[in-house]
């Protein structure tokens, strides 16, 4: 069962540009952490994205991760879209319950 509580709303203007110079994030693997986020395991691998079960470590809560794929970290047109999309450049994350 997942339960999306709230989802923020970036501003485009001030979020899209700068997409290209932010980091792709790594593959990530079971133990590993990302901005906060312990991964628990893979949930989904698709050609675009992957998506983590991940651990929030200050809540506690266990949430979904969405990262782009690495197949596409040089080129800016899938990463901007794919940002887009997710609304948020390095990974989306809802809650489960």
């Amino acid at each position: 069962m997942l339960r999306i509580d709230a989802l923020p709303s970036p501003d485009a203007e001030s979020v899209f540009p700068g997409l290209t110079e932010l980091p792709m994030p790594p593959p990530l693997e079971p133990g590993m952490m990302l901005d906060g986020y312990r991964i628990l395991r893979e949930l989904h691998a698709s050609p675009t994205s992957q998506l983590y079960l991940a651990l929030d470590t200050e809540s506690g809560q266990q949430v979904a991760l969405k990262t782009p794929s690495v197949n596409f970290e040089d080129d800016p047109v899938i990463w901007s879209g794919s940002a887009k999309k997710n609304g948020s450049a390095a990974a989306s994350t809802a809650r489960t319950s």
